[in-house]
């Protein structure tokens, strides 16, 4: 039964294997950026200048 087993598994998955896209390449004409500078990744936002009020009433 396992020999059965290890052949259906040889033959693939349920899920048919499709092979990932290439990755598409981004023309560097329509980047944003000049070249060589890449944008920052998102940064967390920054806590408020203001004083945030306190959760409870003190």
């Amino acid at each position: 039964m396992k020999r059965g087993h290890d052949a259906l598994l040889a033959m693939g998955d349920p899920v048919p294997v499709i092979d990932p896209p290439p990755p598409t390449p981004v023309p560097p004409l329509t980047e944003p950026f000049p070249p060589g500078t890449e944008p920052a990744p998102p940064v967390p936002p920054s806590p408020s200048p203001e004083p945030l009020p306190a959760p409870f009433p003190s």
